[in-house]
């Protein structure tokens, strides 16, 4: 096998190949997906505390907060379940040819690094939500 930039070229071609590279570009696609939704949210808190430090109070609904509490947890749990990124996959298990091909296309594509990114910002979105819930509840 040789990879590059754009480009993979395996000694034979099978089936078992095509779906180790299907994998992992799959995961690189949904995984650039879910970081768009997370950038999102950032973004919306953001610009809540803009506005909390420009007015001085708290002007977010209840019902907000809790879309988007509901929407970072489903984020992080479609990432972790339905991506399975952290979970080899059966043809890479039994194969040392094909479990070389998906370690270098997961490192080619940062899928781990990426993920930690995605993780990071959504620390930062449960840091805002604890926060913002602490003050509407205390209230």
């Amino acid at each position: 096998m040789q990879g590059g930039l754009d480009y993979i070229m395996l000694k034979n071609l099978s089936i078992d190949g095509i779906r180790i590279i299907g994998s992992v570009l799959g995961q690189s696609i949904a995984l650039d997906y879910y970081i768009g939704q997370v950038d999102g949210m950032v973004a919306e808190f953001t610009d809540i505390n803009h506005e909390m430090k420009k007015i001085g109070t708290f002007t977010v609904k209840k019902e907000k907060l809790f879309q988007l509490v509901g929407k970072a947890n489903s984020n992080l749990a479609d990432v972790i379940l339905k991506l399975g990124l952290f979970e080899r996959s059966d043809i890479a298990w039994k194969s040392a040819k094909y479990a070389q091909i998906w370690e270098y296309l997961r490192d080619e594509y940062e899928l781990t690094q990426r993920f930690g990114s995605l993780d990071y910002k959504l620390k930062f979105v449960e840091v805002n939500l604890d926060s913002f819930l602490f003050c509407f509840f205390s209230s």
